[in-house]
Parts: C-alpha cells; sequence; structure tokens
C-alpha cells in the first residue's frame, strides 16, 4: 500500500507500507467484556497550522477509523488523555471529537475521557474548581 506523506518542505511524497493489514477482523460480541479501542485522531498535515495552537484535524479520515473500529465490534473511548489530550488536543477539540463521534455513530458503544483542561490554573480557587470542571466534560 502507498500512502503520500509531506516531505520537509511540505510536498507530498510517496510512502510504501509494509506488512499485510487485518482485514474483515471481527471481535464478536461477549456480554463479559467489552473491547475499547482508544482511538488517535487523523491530523491534516498539510495545514498552516501554528503546531503550538489548535490541532488540525482531518475529520473525514478521523471518523472513518472510527466507522472503520466499530465495524470489527470495538467500543470508542474517546477523548481520551493517553491518545488524544497528551499529544496536542485541547478542551474544545476533545468536545468536538466526541460531538462528532457520538453523531456519526449514535449507535456505537463510546466512552468519553473527563479531565480539567480547560481549566486556567491561574484562576483556581479550590477544589469546588476542579470537581466543577470534571462535571462539565462529564456531562458531554
Amino acid at each position: 500500500m502507498k500512502i503520500l506523506l509531506p516531505d520537509i518542505n511540505g510536498i507530498p511524497s510517496s510512502y510504501y507500507l509494509q506488512g499485510s493489514p487485518i482485514l474483515n477482523a471481527n471481535v464478536g460480541t461477549n456480554p463479559a467484556r467489552v473491547i475499547f479501542s482508544a482511538a488517535h485522531v487523523v491530523s491534516n498535515p498539510f495545514s498552516n497550522n501554528d503546531p503550538s495552537g489548535s490541532a488540525s484535524i482531518d475529520w473525514e479520515k478521523t471518523i472513518s477509523f472510527r466507522h472503520h473500529l466499530v465495524d470489527m465490534g470495538l467500543g470508542i473511548a474517546e477523548a481520551m488523555d493517553t491518545a488524544q489530550r497528551g499529544n496536542g488536543l485541547d478542551w474544545p477539540g476533545a468536545l468536538e471529537l466526541i460531538r462528532q463521534t457520538k453523531k456519526e455513530l449514535p449507535n456505537a458503544l463510546v466512552a468519553n475521557g473527563a479531565g480539567t483542561d480547560q481549566l486556567d490554573l491561574t484562576d483556581l480557587g479550590s477544589l469546588d474548581d476542579v470537581r466543577r470542571a470534571y462535571f462539565e466534560q462529564i456531562d458531554e
């Protein structure tokens, strides 16, 4: 399989993947176990986005990958700090990811991560501020 990746100048160049993809895999149903995939987002490498700013996401590819995972029988662990947030996705981006995934896959099993990354640390006054931040994200 050949994919196009940007070189150092942003010009697409061919890269050939090695190995064989897993096709038509399905984990089946087992009421005793649910398997979640903490799927990464697909970035848009050709955007003019500042790397220190909001993430530049290729939404079509990101949601397409989630459809693929659900078709294999997996649930989606969305907006987790280990898969997305620790890699540049801020709370507004995580919220959009949650909303788009739930909109595009309304019958999928989706579990959302919750954190406090929307807080401005200079404005923290008490533990109640931290609790409210968690509940704000849980309510999504």
